[in-house]
Parts: structure tokens; C-alpha cells; sequence
């Protein structure tokens, strides 16, 4: 890839990261029904967390955000145009080393593909957790090395 850099998000970036967190999510698949899915989403999951930014060229194509009292990722997110090119490792890889370990993460049921590239990494499932509602069962991984 060319210049790439990850670094704190700003104010000027959350517009662009709420479009990507919505065509992520409905690009995957797995974030049903889409018609509730809604570019506002973003602000209010990114509540009290620090976001950091994947760029390329000066373009933001993806991120990662941490609660950093719990070390618990809740998002990470890529552009649909990058996906599977190594991006969502470098973000895990930087907040690893940012934050340390155990770093803790929840992953939808539905989401097979974010399952195995979380395991593949080294993350382990400990708990399914069942919210009552269809298609919101998650469950929690944690990388302790």
C-alpha cells in the first residue's frame, strides 16, 4: 500500500466515518434489518471512546474504536472497498500495542466472517451473549497474548 498512517480521529473526520460504518455494515451482511440501520448510529456508538483513523494518501478508509477502561473495542470498521487487505489487522495490531492486553471485543452471531478473522488473530470466544432481540446475539472474544 502506499503512505498509510493510523492516527487520532477529528472532528473533520466523523462525517466520513459515519458513512463508512453504515456501508460497512451493510455491506456485510449481517447488521439485518438494513432499513433500521442509520447514518446517526455512529455518533452514538462512538460515545465516550477514542477513535483512530486508518489513512491512505490522506484518505480515511477505516477504524477502530476503544472504551479504554474496559480495553473493549467496540468498532472496527473498514471501507467495503478495502476489505480483506490487511487494514483491520494493522488497527487491531496499534491498539494492541497502544492499550495492551487482554483487549476484549463482542462480534454478532450472524457474522461468521468477522468471527474468523478475529480467532484467526488470536482472539477467544468466551461467551455468547442472547439480547432477546433477532439477529443481535453477539459474543465477547478476548486477546490475552
Amino acid at each position: 500500500m502506499d503512505n498509510w498512517q493510523i492516527r487520532l480521529a477529528v472532528a473533520a473526520d466523523m462525517d466520513c466515518l459515519a458513512k463508512i460504518y453504515l456501508q460497512s455494515r451493510i455491506a456485510s451482511g449481517c447488521f439485518l434489518p438494513i432499513e433500521e440501520l442509520k447514518y446517526e448510529d455512529f455518533y452514538k456508538d462512538i460515545f465516550d471512546e477514542e477513535v483512530y483513523v486508518y489513512e491512505i494518501n490522506q484518505k480515511v478508509i477505516g477504524f477502530i474504536s476503544i472504551y479504554p477502561p474496559d480495553l473493549f473495542i467496540h468498532l472496527l470498521f473498514v471501507h467495503p472497498d478495502y476489505f480483506a487487505q490487511g487494514i483491520g489487522k494493522e488497527l487491531l495490531t496499534f491498539a494492541k500495542s497502544k492499550y495492551g492486553l487482554p483487549l476484549t471485543l463482542k462480534c454478532l452471531v450472524k457474522n461468521r466472517k468477522a468471527q474468523h478473522f478475529y480467532e484467526h488473530l488470536g482472539f477467544v470466544r468466551e461467551e455468547k451473549v442472547q439480547t432477546g432481540l433477532v439477529n443481535h446475539d453477539y459474543y465477547i472474544y478476548c486477546l490475552r497474548k
